[in-house]
């Protein structure tokens, strides 16, 4: 069995976008903003995951101020859980 140390990924760059999403649960607060982006950049339709994500790791922001930390249109809000909630 081999096991895959998240925060070891984390600090490698140009990650696959999948597994970058995968690390934003044990990046630094930091980085947050900038994997995020990188994220949705290639996969805008990962949002509907990033967002969920980062509300779990950031409960005191804001839906509005985490998607402009994602770089998600707030016309997008309706679209996404954050919305539903």
């Amino acid at each position: 069995m081999h096991w895959i140390r998240l925060d070891a990924f984390s600090r490698k760059a140009d990650l696959d976008p999948l597994l970058n999403l995968l690390t934003l649960p044990v990046r630094p607060e930091s980085e947050l903003a900038a994997s995020s982006q990188q994220i949705l950049a290639s996969q805008p339709d990962l949002d509907q995951v990033v967002l969920p994500m980062l509300m779990q790791r950031l409960p005191n922001l804001t839906n509005e101020d985490l998607m402009v930390m994602a770089g998600i249109p707030m016309e997008e809000l309706c679209h996404t859980r954050a919305a539903h909630d």
